[in-house]
């Protein structure tokens, strides 16, 4: 197994993953565990600048468990149900970049897919709620040039 310590020291998580799983998934971790590292030998690797939610979603979905999405209880939004949305929308734009940081192509496709399912007109009246701004900094901030859901924010708005 290997161990993974996420988040600044104040708000770190730990995680606890197969190697076998972690590293056929990921181009980032299998580099990292090769024999010539320091994080092979003390099997730990810190994601210190990424965001505990993230991975813990990241980590379900390793072991083919369904993400889950939780609503902040001091949601500034009118209604939970907004406010699940935006939080929903924002998760699967953080999830998109960590894949693109891992290098993990399942998980960004995954992400991917869930954005587009997400954002996609309603069928009884055609509506389509977009997502808010900070999902659409998140996708612009961590990814390069064009991209799969760059361009799925450029066709909603």
């Amino acid at each position: 197994t290997v161990k993974l310590l996420v988040g600044d020291a104040q708000q770190q998580e730990e995680f606890i993953v197969h190697e076998h799983i972690i590293t056929t998934r990921s181009k980032f971790f299998e580099a990292a565990l090769k024999d010539a590292w320091k994080e092979a030998e003390e099997r730990v690797i810190k994601l210190p600048e990424d965001d505990p939610e993230v991975v813990l979603q990241y980590v379900r979905l390793l072991y083919g468990q369904n993400m889950s999405f939780k609503v902040a209880p001091d949601s500034k939004f009118a209604s939970t149900v907004q406010a699940a949305f935006f939080s929903k929308s924002e998760l699967l734009c953080k999830l998109y970049v960590f894949g693109e940081k891992m290098q993990d192509l399942r998980l960004k496709n995954t992400a991917m897919e869930a954005m587009h399912a997400t954002w996609t007109p309603k069928q009884s009246d055609g509506s389509i709620q977009t997502p808010g701004f900070s999902s659409v900094g998140v996708i612009y901030e961590g990814t390069p040039g064009p991209c799969p859901p760059r361009r799925l924010l450029v066709q909603l708005y």
